[in-house]
């Protein structure tokens, strides 16, 4: 048995999904923006929300989004596929869940 194995995964940075959605802030947004034709300016993600802002359970290094419609009282759930250890986000998809 070779006791000098290295699990990779503990050298890993860990990812805080609460700072890689400020830091994506107006991407997320603008993915609700321009698929639901709302002004930008009435969108503001839950970022100050514990359960606003998380990982996915089902899909690995899926960030998950809750932002709220300010004018149309609307909750829209923007995901996002996070790569490079937060420093790029891909296949930003948007919808409409309350």
């Amino acid at each position: 048995m070779n006791n000098n194995i290295i699990n990779m995964k503990s050298f890993e940075q860990v990812v805080d999904p609460h700072s890689i959605a400020r830091s994506f802030n107006r991407d997320l947004i603008g993915a609700i923006s321009d698929k639901f034709n709302v002004d930008p300016d009435d969108l503001s993600l839950m970022l100050d929300d514990l359960s606003g802002v998380y990982l996915s359970a089902e899909k690995n290094d899926t960030l998950c989004c809750l932002a709220n419609g300010k004018k149309n009282g609307h909750i829209y759930l923007v995901t996002a596929t996070i790569q490079k250890n937060g420093q790029e986000l891909a296949d930003l998809k948007s919808d409409i869940i309350s």
